[in-house]
């Protein structure tokens, strides 16, 4: 399994830290914050509807500048409420979904 590019970003992080020879100050912190943040938006995050679920599974998803919860349902092609139950969103919405399973 090839790892990521958060994966690597992220190892090649670490071993700049380790290094005895390296000198971090604050604002080189909160740049190697801000790349981690930035990688781990674009590995976990997805974008609706180019990208969807294989399945149907929880997902957090960010739409209307707002957290929800919502499920794929993949039958009917569509985003169920956070039970699964009721039709919340339809296929061509376009919101930033996360996999819980993925957190």
């Amino acid at each position: 399994m090839e790892a990521s590019e958060f994966d690597k970003r992220l190892i090649t992080l670490i071993q700049m830290i380790e290094d005895p020879n390296t000198t971090i100050n604050p604002s080189g912190t909160e740049k190697i914050f801000a790349i981690l943040r930035e990688a781990a938006r674009k590995e976990l995050w997805h974008e609706a509807p180019a990208e969807l679920p294989e399945r149907g599974i929880v997902c957090v998803t960010f739409y209307n500048g707002s957290y929800h919860i919502n499920v794929w349902n993949d039958y009917d092609k569509c985003w169920d409420d956070e039970e699964g139950d009721d039709f919340a969103l339809s296929l061509d919405t376009k919101l930033k979904w996360m996999a819980l399973e993925e957190w």
